[in-house]
């Protein structure tokens, strides 16, 4: 659509300056008052031009696939609404329905918001490949930014309203308003602002602090003595001199978190008032860190936080200090539970839940910190993706995998569970792995961490119940303080901690905390030799490795990703496991600790499956219906995805129920056993069968 008196607002462009979304939306109803339905007209065609703009810089940002991708279908849901407001304003521009132009503008207002808090997250991310495009992605991203700006400018009816007003077509528009016709835009009017409060309020809580907010709370370096660094270069200890309630001298000690941001750049100040203004919300919660005030340390702005004498939980598990004191272990997880439901009263989701960001007081009062990365849960975008490389280990599942669901309280719960692990089992989660292992363990295997049989049952049922695969059958915060304060101090007398496997790798600590498959697969488990008495074996027989032992040496190697020794050791038993042979396979294939193969793997991989491997009965079928290191050939696929099927592999439940959806293999198209398939194989946590789930609409909970 071209825009109206396109000559007269041209002539404005060099005096106007850049506004905010909700300021030229504010305009376009001042100028609507006047100019009728026309102007939401504008406004809309101008918005349909803006998102095809937005949706071709998603699908060329191919390095975060999965960001831009559910960035441009947003764009198109605004795209289309505002196309269909247009229809609607010819039909009929008296009756548009008051809904349908309120939707409209909330769903361009989140877009943008996404399109510069997306693009310029990622255009910074130093994560996988993205640390590649790094440089290539920020200018991407700066020309868009410049676009958007433009679009303002074009856009800005608030300014240029004055100079129409000057007009004297303007003038005879406005005696051919209609008293009616003031009366629905004004309704419509409030509708919309309204709508629109709450991505107002997001932008006012990020933006620049006032003076008046953080005056009062300034501390000088005069007032501050005996710096002490504190584990790294941007935290210190310090002595705050200050005074009592009688007004009497008074020192204390605290600590000093230098942030990166100055006070002479804008952006970086906003950043770090927004987390002094999360600490100042909370400083009512015992459970949440105190802030004393602010200071400016090295030309950054810094914050001044109480000093907790017994560190943060990571630290102090890792000391042995929690070793079998389950009273002060329930006393921790009832603290940071107290603590995580004042945040989710407050509207305020952490975001960053594990052991590191909770400290413990003298009196091991557990303390929630690190507000960096929070956000309001009323705040405009709800959809933004987050770096959370460290954060795996913690990260809910539904926050996996290529296509990330919103973050919700529930997701906050799943991280404390995995922080209750820690607590329990004395043990960092995931141990011993690095972080794209665990990764893939968990968004593409589906595993999870499992507490000993002989943990307590009122134990248990915390853990279970937090780290349920379905958002919404997990405890809320309320419900795990309700458990906490239930257990009877005779039902943790005697217990022990669980002790997980140790292995020496080289010289290294080597430790993996037990991990099962959530469908419970038999086939993906570590194979554990059974336990005989010495009357039942010679002495020549204690000396030897038995299989099981064998393919347990190798699976942990494997899971370290030494392919080489762990090749080493499946070597030996390719004779008797047919998991071995499915391991070599899928080394030689993908060249893991070996050159590429294709026909080698192809050989142990079809070995595998005579000996009944379920997943190297899938990968086989892949190879067959990508024809990647085989002849394509679907119809063989689809029946060894039938046999995967029958064995219980959530992967063949998958591809064969992609394969029904398409109709392809010889099978005949039929969506209703295609949802039975991925809903099966989704209920057993594969990931890409809840992804799928979720672009058809099948079943919410995915």
């Amino acid at each position: 659509m071209e825009f109206v008196n396109d000559v007269i607002v041209d002539k404005l462009f060099d005096t106007v300056e850049s506004v905010n979304l909700p300021t030229y939306i504010e305009g376009v109803f001042e100028i609507g008052k006047i100019l009728s339905h026309v102007a939401i007209g504008v406004l809309t065609g101008n918005i349909s031009l803006l998102v095809d703009d937005i949706v071709s810089f998603a699908y060329s940002a191919k390095h975060c696939k999965a960001e831009c991708k559910r960035l441009s279908e947003q764009a198109k849901i605004a795209r289309d609404s505002a196309k269909e407001l247009l229809n609607k304003l010819a039909e009929t521009p008296k009756e548009i329905e008051d809904k349908s132009f309120a939707s409209a503008l909330k769903a361009f207002s989140i877009v943008l918001e996404d399109a510069r808090a997306v693009v310029k997250q990622h255009a910074e991310a130093k994560y996988g490949l993205k640390i590649f495009y790094a440089r290539k992605f920020a200018a991407e991203f700066q020309d868009i930014e410049d676009r958007l700006d433009q679009a303002c400018h074009r856009l800005n009816f608030a300014i240029s309203i004055r100079h129409f007003v000057e007009s004297q077509e303007l003038e005879e528009a406005h005696k051919t308003w209609h008293e009616e016709d003031k009366v629905a835009f004004a309704k419509l009017n409030t509708m919309v602002k309204e709508s629109l409060e709450e991505i107002r309020g997001y932008k006012k809580s990020t933006s620049a602090p006032s003076q008046s907010v953080l005056s009062g709370t300034r501390i000088s370096l005069a007032e501050l003595s005996d710096f002490k660094h504190l584990k790294t270069d941007r935290l210190f200890t310090a002595i705050y001199h200050t005074t009592d309630s009688n007004r009497k001298p008074k020192d204390a000690k605290v600590v000093i978190k230098v942030t990166m941001a100055r006070e002479s750049v804008p952006e970086e100040e906003s950043k770090f008032a927004l987390e002094v203004a999360y600490l100042q919300k909370l400083a009512p919660c015992p459970n949440i860190i105190d802030l004393i005030g602010i200071t400016s340390l090295r030309n950054n702005m810094s914050l001044v936080l109480e000093y907790c004498e017994n560190g943060d939980l990571r630290s102090f598990i890792a000391a042995g200090s929690l070793k079998d004191n389950w009273g002060r272990k329930r006393q921790i997880s009832l603290g940071v539970a107290l603590g995580m439901e004042f945040l989710h009263k407050a509207g305020i989701l952490h975001k960053y839940i594990n052991s590191a960001n909770i400290l413990l007081d003298g009196h091991f009062q557990a303390k929630i910190t690190n507000f960096r990365k929070s956000r309001w849960t009323n705040g405009g975008s709800l959809g933004l993706i987050d770096s959370f490389e460290e954060q795996i280990r913690w990260t809910a599942p539904e926050r996996l995998g290529d296509d990330p669901a919103t973050f919700t309280e529930e997701c906050d719960v799943f991280s404390y569970g995995v922080v209750f692990y820690e607590i329990v089992t004395e043990e960092f989660p995931w141990q011993g792995l690095q972080l794209d292992l665990v990764y893939k363990y968990r968004s593409e295997e589906g595993r999870k961490l499992t507490l000993s049989l002989h943990t307590p049952p009122a134990i248990s049922t915390i853990y279970t119940n937090c780290t349920k695969t379905a958002p919404k059958q997990r405890f809320t915060t309320s419900e795990i303080i309700e458990h906490l304060e239930a257990i009877r101090p005779e039902e943790l007398e005697n217990v022990t901690t669980f002790e997980p496997i140790h292995e020496n790798n080289g010289g290294a600590h080597f430790e993996v905390n037990k991990m099962v498959k959530e469908e419970d697969d038999n086939l993906l488990k570590v194979v554990t030799s059974r336990d005989l008495s010495l009357s039942d074996i010679s002495d020549e027989e204690d000396m030897a490795t038995s299989p099981q032992e064998i393919i347990k040496i190798a699976e942990n190697y494997h899971q370290i990703r030494d392919y080489a020794r762990a090749r080493v050791e499946f070597e030996k038993v390719q004779e008797e496991s047919p998991r071995a042979l499915f391991r070599l396979g899928e080394y030689y294939y993908y060249g893991r600790g070996v050159n590429v193969d294709v026909q080698k793997a192809v050989q142990y991989l079809e070995r595998a499956v005579e000996g009944g491997d379920g997943d190297a009965i899938d990968m086989l079928g892949y190879m067959y219906l990508k024809g990647q290191g085989l002849p394509k050939d679907r119809i063989k696929a689809v029946k060894l995805f039938t046999m995967a099927v029958e064995k219980g592999i959530p992967y063949g439940m998958y591809h064969l129920g992609v394969c029904y959806n398409k109709g392809c293999g010889g099978l005949k198209k039929d969506e209703e056993e295609s949802k039975r398939l991925i809903l099966k194989a989704a209920s057993l946590g594969n990931m890409e069968a809840q992804h799928f789930a979720r672009q058809k609409s099948w079943d919410s909970s995915w």
